[in-house]
């Protein structure tokens, strides 16, 4: 995984981490899990999520795009852990910021975003790095007033 429990800390208080997750370390490690597997789900159709996923933690900072993305993942998990509880207090502002990654996930994933320092997907027919190429001029104006 490329977020640890200790992580965490970043989103969410440490205290408020082990309240939130019964003392159980164990519960953290599966919402980061799943978390990480969710936002890797945006990331596999272009980019080589194996690669990336292996790198051990303290490599991560050299590649930029891994930070956004480290952060991402410890919000969705604290959406998960909140959700877990029903807690309304902080949930609306949780609940933004992951509509926020979302959104930035699906620009990723659509190609509107590069992230120009993780590995490309290489296709297993062509042998080549998967690239999107957008085709076409941007839609003409009239600027008649």
């Amino acid at each position: 995984m490329l977020v640890s429990v200790d992580e965490m800390t970043t989103v969410v208080a440490r205290y408020k981490l082990a309240a939130l997750t019964d003392y159980k370390e164990s519960i953290a490690r599966d919402l980061l899990s799943v978390a990480e597997a969710q936002v890797f789900s945006y990331l596999t159709h272009t980019y080589n999520v194996e690669t990336f996923s292996a790198i051990s933690r303290d490599r991560v900072g050299a590649w930029g795009s891994l930070a956004v993305l480290k952060e991402i993942i410890k919000d969705f998990a604290l959406y998960a852990l909140l959700k877990r509880h029903n807690i309304d207090l902080a949930y609306s502002r949780v609940k933004e910021t992951v509509d926020q990654d979302i959104a930035y996930l699906k620009h990723v994933s659509e190609g509107k975003i590069t992230l120009i320092d993780l590995p490309r997907r290489i296709d297993p027919a062509t042998g080549s790095a998967a690239v999107s190429v957008e085709f076409g001029s941007h839609p003409k104006k009239d600027f008649n007033y």
